[in-house]
């Protein structure tokens, strides 16, 4: 999704999905202004930037409305700038947290591993969810180590899943989806 201008020239609001050619064909992608979905043969990727301070209610609003576009009992991932700290025991997140439990969502991130890393603090905002049962995670990591940090203040996130194949699920297949 191409970004837009911000006010002091930086990007904004774009949203990137990087993935192997072995997560299958892409069947369709959906994208509104702060959301894409991608639907593969055996997955949906789900990508949403949400504005900081935006409220809890509008931010549940987004997720279930991206939810929305899934066919009942199908493989998520859900993950980006949800600019909702999860390393800050507050109400936005604890609510955040039991929406998506409550949708069957596994968290990927820990707190301690934060995303965001500015002169003025460092939070966990960059979150990674996965649903059902045909979805392994095998590794997670935040990239501390690049130039990208220096410039942009967010931390690559790079989450390595085994997604099984429909047809025969004892047979994995590595996918990898970076924030």
């Amino acid at each position: 999704m191409p970004a837009t201008q911000g006010p002091r020239g930086r990007s904004m609001r774009d949203i990137s999905c990087y993935y192997k050619q072995s997560l299958g064909k892409v069947l369709s992608i959906h994208q509104e202004q702060d959301t894409m979905i991608i639907n593969f043969k055996r997955i949906f990727v789900i990508a949403i930037y949400v504005e900081p301070l935006t409220p809890i209610e509008e931010l549940i609003a987004t997720i279930m409305s991206a939810r929305g576009q899934v066919a009942p009992g199908r493989d998520i991932i859900l993950a980006r700038d949800l600019n909702c700290e999860l390393d800050n025991a507050n109400y936005r997140a604890k609510e955040l947290m039991e929406l998506m439990t409550e949708e069957g969502f596994i968290l990927v991130n820990k707190a301690e591993d934060r995303t965001y890393v500015a002169q003025s603090g460092s939070s966990t905002i960059d979150l990674i969810f996965f649903k059902d049962h045909n979805i392994m995670l095998m590794n997670y990591s935040v990239c501390y180590a690049t130039e990208e940090v220096m410039i942009k203040k967010h931390c690559p996130v790079l989450a390595h899943f085994n997604v099984t194949k429909m047809e025969r699920r004892e047979k994995y297949e590595d996918t990898h989806t970076s924030r």
